[in-house]
């Protein structure tokens, strides 16, 4: 959750709240600064993630987000 944050941030998205239910749809999150943050999260957790963890609008909060990257993050080392 802290990198996801962490990126979204780096990418100049500033959250109000340091509550797990960050509301994403609260914020103007721009097409490059959810790229931005993807990119950053890629590097930092040195994945790609698929296209399917790549539609911001399929994310009510930014606990929702972090936990799809999670669990795929999980299911590409069981594999």
């Amino acid at each position: 959750y802290k990198i996801i944050k962490e990126a979204f941030e780096d990418a100049g998205v500033m959250f109000r709240s340091d509550d797990n239910d960050i509301e994403l749809m609260e914020y103007d999150i721009d097409s490059v600064q959810f790229i931005q943050a993807i990119v950053t999260i890629e590097d930092m957790l040195g994945i790609e993630l698929p296209e399917q963890l790549l539609l911001l609008d399929r994310y009510p909060t930014l606990e929702s987000f972090s936990e799809s990257i999670y669990d795929f993050k999980t299911e590409m080392y069981d594999e």
